[in-house]
């Protein structure tokens, strides 16, 4: 689930921080990370995973409905200056859930981390909604269209590497082939 809604999250990261050999890690959706979350978030040092499944307005707020880009991109802003402000390092991940709303756009996540701050981005394949629909999973075999989804997520691949490695982002590829 989402982290910054548990209603003791705060004390519990402030409490690990009291363990100095012990990394903090957290994943999120970070659209509820406000400045005094931000604050904390830096206080403690954590890294940050952002599940974005979406790095153009339309398609984020298409999949993560009602989530606004805006949101996201003030807390993204807030992370980076807070850390900034605290003079501490700070390791953002970028993880996408590869669909059929986002698989024609993967090339867009490089710049967007590249603008962001973050260091890597990992794409990820999204087999099943919790909800049953699966209208979103172009990983179910036995489509034609699943079928040419999947080899041009494949085609993609090399030139999305390579336009990693030029801006300096890690790439993880955990699509199926």
């Amino acid at each position: 689930g989402e982290a910054f809604l548990a209603p003791y999250f705060r004390k519990l990261l402030l409490e690990g921080a009291r363990y100095h050999r012990l990394d903090q890690q957290i994943t999120t959706a970070g659209v509820l990370i406000d400045r005094g979350w931000a604050e904390v978030l830096a206080e403690v040092g954590a890294s940050i995973s952002w599940s974005i499944d979406g790095a153009t307005r339309e398609t984020y707020e298409k999949i993560r409905f009602p989530a606004k880009y805006d949101r996201l991109l003030q807390s993204l802003d807030c992370v980076r200056e807070a850390y900034a402000k605290r003079g501490r390092a700070l390791r953002m991940d970028l993880c996408a859930c590869v669909m059929r709303s986002n698989c024609g756009e993967l090339e867009a996540f490089l710049p967007f981390a590249k603008a962001h701050g973050f260091v890597s981005v990992g794409f990820f394949p999204m087999f099943s909604t919790p909800y049953g629909d699966n209208a979103e999973n172009i990983f179910a075999g036995g489509s034609p269209a699943a079928a040419a989804a999947i080899v041009r997520l494949e085609t993609s691949r090399l030139p999305i590497l390579r336009e990693a490695e030029a801006l300096g982002i890690t790439l993880h590829w955990y699509l199926p082939k």
